[in-house]
């Protein structure tokens, strides 16, 4: 009975869920908004792709949660080749002064990754990643916010 019940379990959504293969790069999901749950969901995607890329799409959530661990956020991409940074999505709070995709950014830089872009608006995503992945990456798009519709969405209109 429980081996049965297992041999069907499919898996926990957004949890290192696949959403899709563009050009064989494959397209990752993942709840991942914590440092944390980010260093262990990137250290996993590089066990997996070894000396390919790991490109990671991050949508932050919350202000306070990330000035309350911003060091440790800046810290989390040590795994990836190539951080691309959304807008923070609030949550219904208010920006916090200080606190923003670009401090994000300029502190994931100071931690010494050197591979950080902006993502000034989603549609801009499908040129970005047609040029700097290739067949055997993997892009991992991470956070609590809208990105799983981010993901699923880049899926689809790449795809089209």
């Amino acid at each position: 009975l429980i081996r049965a019940a297992v041999s069907k379990f499919s898996g926990v959504q957004r949890r290192f869920t696949k959403v899709g293969e563009v050009e064989g790069v494959v397209v990752i999901d993942d709840y991942a908004h914590h440092p944390t749950e980010l260093k262990a969901t990137f250290h996993a995607a590089r066990q997996l792709v070894k000396s390919n890329k790991v490109v990671t799409v991050f949508q932050p959530h919350k202000y306070t949660r990330t000035r309350d661990l911003f060091d440790e956020f800046c810290n989390s991409f040590a795994d990836t080749d190539l951080v691309i940074i959304d807008n923070i999505y609030s949550a219904g709070q208010d920006p916090i002064e200080g606190i923003s995709q670009d401090s994000l950014i300029s502190g994931i830089e100071e931690s010494g990754h050197k591979n950080v872009i902006k993502l000034n608006n989603v549609s801009d995503l499908s040129g970005i990643i047609k040029k700097t992945t290739q067949k055997g990456d993997m892009i991992i798009f991470a956070g609590a916010g809208s990105i799983s519709n981010i993901a699923k969405d880049f899926v689809k209109k790449t795809l089209a």
